[in-house]
């Protein structure tokens, strides 16, 4: 079966492709979890590998980001999820715009999978449009 491309996402680290029939790639450095694949075993970084998670929830993909230790997708309902890298706990540390919790959890933690932002069902609202920072 031939997927159409529909867009490419570079990051500094890592990249996402999406496809026309809302599958969601990744390929590139996958330092803390930022591919989504669940762990950091058995990447290779030059070939692009689906991200399961949506394809086992039939989740279509619209739109994806990715910042440098962190990738964010926005799927064609309007949901946002994110994971990789959330911010250190404590008080300093050298990527000092992490100390936040940069995912949208509420929490430090990295997450090597998606993980839904429910803020924004908290507040009744659809996302149209997702941007990344470098950390954020």
């Amino acid at each position: 079966m031939t997927r159409r491309l529909n867009k490419l996402y570079v990051g500094p680290r890592h990249t996402a492709v999406t496809t026309e029939d809302g599958s969601l790639y990744t390929f590139g450095s996958g330092s803390w979890g930022v591919l989504g694949h669940g762990d950091e075993k058995g990447i290779n970084p030059s070939t692009p590998k689906r991200v399961e998670f949506f394809t086992e929830r039939n989740i279509k993909i619209q739109e994806c980001k990715s910042g440098e230790y962190h990738t964010m997708a926005l799927t064609t309902d309007g949901q946002v999820y994110t994971w990789g890298y959330a911010g250190k706990v404590g008080y300093f540390s050298w990527m000092f715009a992490q100390e936040v919790g940069a995912l949208g959890h509420g929490d430090k933690k990295p997450y090597f999978i998606p993980k839904k932002v429910t803020f924004f069902d908290t507040i009744k609202s659809k996302v149209v449009q997702i941007a990344a920072g470098l950390y954020h």
